[in-house]
Order: C-alpha cells, then sequence, then structure tokens
C-alpha cells in the first residue's frame, strides 16, 4: 500500500483526477480485502467525490466497492443503498458487467437476510446478462449463487444443477479456482441431501 500512497501524493501534485481515483480506489479494495474497513471507506469516498465533481462515469464501480464493505459489515441497509445508486448509474451508462454485479450482491444480502425469493429474482437477472453480454466466468459463480438459495431452500436436485453448470463452465475457462469452489459446492449439496 505504501508504493500506492506514494504514487497517489504525486499524482495529486500532477492534478491527474483519472489516476488518483484509480489509485483510491485500489487502496480502498486493498485495505477492504485486509479488513480494515474504515480505512477502505475513507479512500474510496474521496474517490467518490472527486468522481462526482468531474461527473466521472465510472463512478459507480466506486459507489459499488464501498456498497460492498457495508455487505461485509453486514450493515445491508447502506449497502443496498449504495447498491441502488451503483444499480441505477449501471443502468445509465449502459455497464451491463456492474450491473450484474449490483444484482448478485442484491442477491447475496437477500440470502443473508433469508428472502430467497427475492435473491432468486435478482440473481436470475444477473443470470440472464451475463449470458446475454458473454461474461461466462460470472455466468459461472451467478449460477453457484442459485444453487446456493436453491440448497438453503432445500431444492437439492436444482441446487446440484446449478452447482455441476458452474463447475462445467470454469472447466470450459481453465478457472482452477472457479473448478475448485464449485466442486465444493456441489459436495455441500451432495451431504446436504444425506
Amino acid at each position: 500500500a505504501d508504493s500506492f500512497k506514494k504514487s497517489l501524493e504525486i499524482m495529486e501534485y500532477l492534478n491527474d483526477s483519472s489516476q488518483v481515483t484509480n489509485i483510491l480506489n485500489l487502496l480502498g479494495n486493498i485495505y477492504r480485502k485486509t479488513g480494515e474497513y474504515d480505512l477502505a471507506l475513507d479512500y474510496l469516498m474521496r474517490s467518490k467525490t472527486i468522481k462526482e465533481d468531474n461527473n466521472d462515469i465510472t463512478i459507480g464501480y466506486t459507489i459499488f466497492e464501498i456498497s460492498s464493505i457495508y455487505r461485509w459489515q453486514e450493515d445491508y441497509s447502506k449497502a443496498l443503498s449504495y447498491l441502488k445508486e451503483a444499480h441505477t448509474l449501471a443502468k445509465q451508462y449502459g455497464h451491463s458487467k456492474l450491473l450484474a454485479n449490483c444484482l448478485y450482491h442484491e442477491s447475496l444480502i437477500s440470502i443473508n437476510q433469508k428472502k430467497y425469493s427475492q435473491a432468486t429474482k435478482k440473481i436470475k437477472k444477473a443470470i440472464s446478462i451475463a449470458i446475454e453480454k458473454g461474461f461466462s466466468n460470472n455466468e459461472a459463480k451467478y449460477l453457484d449463487c442459485l444453487g446456493i438459495i436453491h440448497r438453503l431452500s432445500k431444492e437439492y436436485h436444482l441446487a446440484l444443477k446449478m452447482s455441476e453448470e458452474s463447475l462445467s463452465i470454469s472447466r470450459m475457462l481453465g478457472d482452477k479456482h472457479g473448478i475448485r469452489k464449485y466442486m465444493n459446492s456441489i459436495a455441500m449439496v451432495k451431504e446436504a441431501m444425506y
């Protein structure tokens, strides 16, 4: 993070707002991954302010990252508020991948709140976007999410089908992380079945 902070100082000195917001977002993500949520929010909020001031059409991505932090902190009210804002901006600017990810995260929150019907509607929309736009890696992740909803709803055969489809896509893409993840999902479904 220190090298990014030095780069940030240089870009701020050069008044390069695009690079400043990129670095702020990177620092926000670094601190989110290390669990330092207050620092992450500080950097992301600074990025959001600069993007607002410059009418930057990528602001939705920063707002999405802010929502992710609140989701990790289980502050679902704030997370949903920021997700709805990112969702609206994604539609406005035609950012399909961001829109699908917003729907996915909205679905994850609904799962945590045990609102499975609502979660299903959101994730099915995300799946449709992923298929339409050819976001195969995301399609696998979204199908697995639908599988989790089915598993939690005790619809094990549908859950197994979704996890197997996710695994198939990951194999096709050569995504080793996805392969491990979806094999684990299949194991969890089979364990729940018996």
